[in-house]
């Protein structure tokens, strides 16, 4: 549903930016980033996310090692080659992904992009399983930072427009990512905040459901992002 509520805020903005120079998607946003660096008319992209049936009919199993998970991860992948083979980017493009063993956050830019990398970027741990590409395990591209930004000012952004749904955490898992988060800016050489004058950001006051709330598919549910997604578009409209 994290998708679903991003969907709802670029339908808002879209007008106002309606060629981004780049387009940098993790986790569920990885398939955003990619429906609308290939233009995908922001409406069909909000009738994919009010589609998504297949999500009711998952089968859960017992995980018998880190390459497998509680989730067999068939409807998602479909869903993943479908978006991969109906979109072709016409800006640039990046997508995240975490580089097994040792948690390293990787980009994906442009011709790179495969449909697995889509994939592996949303690939939660447990639930879906990792995966394999050009001789390495990944995982979901959101692991240790849920909004990667620093790819923006790598390719030389000026001005950042940032959607973070993952707010209003329980304080057991804002420690965790805490920890993680810290992880991962240590090994890019420093701990410090970036700059965040030129940001134009997008978030909920809290997240807009439960954890189950934001993992299983409803059409009312997806409605319901999707129109707090809107809402925090239209509140970012005066910055734009």
């Amino acid at each position: 549903m994290f998708g679903a509520w991003q969907a709802g805020a670029w339908q808002v903005i879209q007008p106002k930016v309606p060629k981004p120079d780049w387009v940098i998607g993790a986790s569920a946003g990885s398939l955003n980033a990619w429906a609308i660096a290939g233009g995908l008319d922001p409406q069909i992209l909000i009738d994919r996310w009010l589609h998504l049936e297949a999500y009711r009919h998952f089968h859960w199993r017992f995980p018998t090692s880190f390459k497998s998970s509680l989730l067999d991860p068939a409807p998602v992948w479909a869903d993943v080659e479908e978006v991969y083979s109906r979109c072709k980017p016409k800006t640039n493009i990046g997508i995240a992904i975490t580089r097994l063993p040792g948690l390293q956050v990787e980009m994906v830019v442009n011709e790179q992009i495969t449909a697995r990398h889509l994939m592996a970027s949303c690939a939660v741990p447990g639930l879906l399983p990792p995966v394999k590409v050009n001789g390495h395990w990944y995982w979901d591209g959101g692991l240790m930072d849920g909004l990667p930004h620093r790819f923006g000012r790598e390719v030389g952004a000026q001005r950042l427009i940032c959607m973070n749904v993952w707010v209003g955490l329980p304080w057991w898992w804002s420690l965790k990512g805490s920890l993680l988060h810290r992880l991962h800016l240590m090994r890019q050489g420093s701990i410090a905040e970036p700059n965040k004058a030129n940001w134009i950001y997008l978030a909920p006051p809290a997240m807009p459901g439960t954890f189950r709330d934001a993992a299983v598919w409803s059409r009312d549910n997806a409605e319901r992002w999707i129109d707090q997604g809107r809402k925090a578009g239209q509140a970012a409209l005066t910055q734009l």
